[in-house]
């Protein structure tokens, strides 16, 4: 049998290397904070949480903004005194909506991610 650490070739059924002193069998040592190396999807989805989720917050302020501003053209040439006007209020409005909206949400994530960082560290 050879030494897993030096590469010297001793009798079978050893535990100590004649030469080096170790185990001639490596055994690995799992790292408590390297839990996910087995899972690459899990440490791929745990670096891109924080910027999809920035991501996510823009799109919803975007998205609102447009939304409003569409939304506000329709319904000021619904009514018959031009769109121009009634666009810029829909896009001042939606913009406001969709802000509380981005509050509620970033808010609610926070809340959740600060309440499972505490439990993760209750248990160690």
């Amino acid at each position: 049998m050879f030494c897993a650490n030096c590469g010297k070739e001793n009798e079978d059924g050893v535990v100590f290397c004649s030469n080096c002193g170790k185990s001639p069998t490596r055994t690995n040592v799992v790292n408590q904070q390297n839990q996910g190396n087995g899972y690459p999807l899990i440490n791929l989805s745990s670096r891109l949480f924080y910027p999809m989720f920035e991501f996510s917050l823009w799109v919803i302020l975007i998205i609102g903004t447009v939304v409003g501003g569409v939304a506000g053209y329709f319904i000021n040439s619904l009514i018959g005194s031009g769109g121009g006007t009634g666009a810029f209020l829909g896009v001042i409005i939606g913009f406001f909506i969709s802000f509380i909206g981005v509050i509620h949400y970033a808010g609610k994530t926070s809340i959740m991610l600060k309440a499972n960082e505490k439990k993760v560290h209750e248990k160690k």
